[in-house]
């Protein structure tokens, strides 16, 4: 899902319809896709299945994968703002992320550190 809006996002052409449709304060593609993703991110954060410092099961194992999907789909539009609930929601809920995979501690860093440097906070 990310990937389709990343490519129509990126389409001017497949957006230009839209835009003359609805007025001019509608949310973007890309910003629409990440509040969906965003709610999925949730679900798997508030799943009660394993302890807080367990290694994660159940939904708990997607955390960082959907958290990495609304990051990347918000630095795209620019709404990076709206991460720092994100951010805020992990450090308090999610399980370590030294039990994640190695592409997902990588990529959840990277944006943590766009986020923080984007904020000033050095």
């Amino acid at each position: 899902m990310s990937r389709l809006t990343m490519m129509v996002s990126r389409r001017p052409d497949l957006t230009m319809r839209l835009r003359n449709v609805e007025a001019d304060d509608r949310k973007s593609i890309a910003e629409t896709s990440a509040e969906i993703i965003q709610k999925i991110f949730t679900t798997c954060l508030t799943d009660r299945t394993s302890a807080r410092y367990s290694k994660p099961e159940g939904k708990k194992i997607g955390v960082y994968m959907f958290a990495n999907l609304v990051l990347k789909l918000l630095f795209a539009c620019r709404r990076t703002q709206l991460a720092k609930q994100i951010f805020t929601n992990i450090s308090s809920n999610s399980p370590p992320l030294s039990l994640y995979p190695a592409a997902q501690r990588v990529t959840f860093l990277f944006y943590l550190g766009r986020f923080n440097l984007s904020n000033s906070h050095y």
